[in-house]
């Protein structure tokens, strides 16, 4: 009996470190996928194609420990974390290229208020160069349970701690979706039980990495806004944001 068991779980590990998932054939419509003619100076006008490099700060969960180990946990896997990596390949693997429960819950909620205090405080938004947006898709996420109240293993490492291989490319399927909403608009309760397929595109109207400012008025950002002086009949269609008596201000 307890050799079946050592059986059992040595399959089960084995097979979760192999388990990723990929997105294979994603496409978005090439003229919102394309970097800018100009590169940009203002970061509220940056598509994703502009990116040409991404850093992530964190701790070992950001950095992939113990990803793709098989037994026991030895390595850092960075290529695979959801947040900063880039190995694989999008068709492989989907990335970005003990206190009580009830009190590590508060710290958490006060955090989360915390980081939303600061984005919404400006202090962020008075350059072109440098802005905070915060990414709430993990705030309320619905955890990796099977129907049958299951928890899906291959989400997590062999330590039952980190994420595995499978389990990075999920969250960046979410990430990469909350980069994509509106600031105000952006989801905080990703279901994790489940990857955000299809992969995620650029809205049409505002091609951009969203921000708080392309957000509240993205015309200003991508050359469609109406100048002062011109007709209006909102504020967002103008280029300084206000619209008074059908006029541009």
């Amino acid at each position: 009996m307890m050799l079946y068991f050592l059986l059992l779980s040595i399959f089960f590990v084995t097979s979760n470190a192999v388990m990723d998932l990929g997105a294979p054939g994603y496409t978005c419509d090439p003229s919102l996928m394309a970097p800018s003619a100009v590169k940009p100076t203002n970061v509220h006008a940056v598509r994703p194609a502009d990116i040409n490099l991404v850093m992530a700060m964190g701790d070992s969960l950001t950095a992939g420990y113990c990803t793709d180990d098989t037994s026991g946990c030895h390595l850092e896997y960075r290529g695979l974390s959801f947040g900063g990596g880039g190995d694989r390949g999008l068709d492989n693997h989907i990335t970005i290229s003990r206190k009580t429960q009830a009190e590590l819950s508060q710290i958490a909620i006060e955090y989360q208020q915390a980081e939303k205090a600061i984005e919404q405080s400006g202090d962020f938004d008075t350059t072109d160069d440098f802005t905070l947006v915060v990414q709430p898709w993990f705030a309320n996420a619905t955890l990796p349970y099977f129907a049958n109240g299951t928890v899906n293993r291959a989400w997590w490492a062999v330590d039952c701690y980190h994420f595995s291989s499978y389990g990075h490319a999920l969250l960046s399927s979410w990430y990469w979706k909350n980069l994509l909403q509106p600031v105000g608009d952006k989801i905080s309760n990703a279901n994790l039980t489940v990857p955000a397929l299809p992969l995620a595109c650029p809205d049409p109207s505002c091609p951009y990495i969203r921000t708080t400012k392309n957000s509240m008025n993205c015309q200003q950002f991508n050359g469609t806004c109406v100048s002062n002086g011109g007709s209006c009949t909102t504020g967002a269609q103008c280029c300084g944001g206000l619209c008074f008596n059908l006029q541009c201000m």
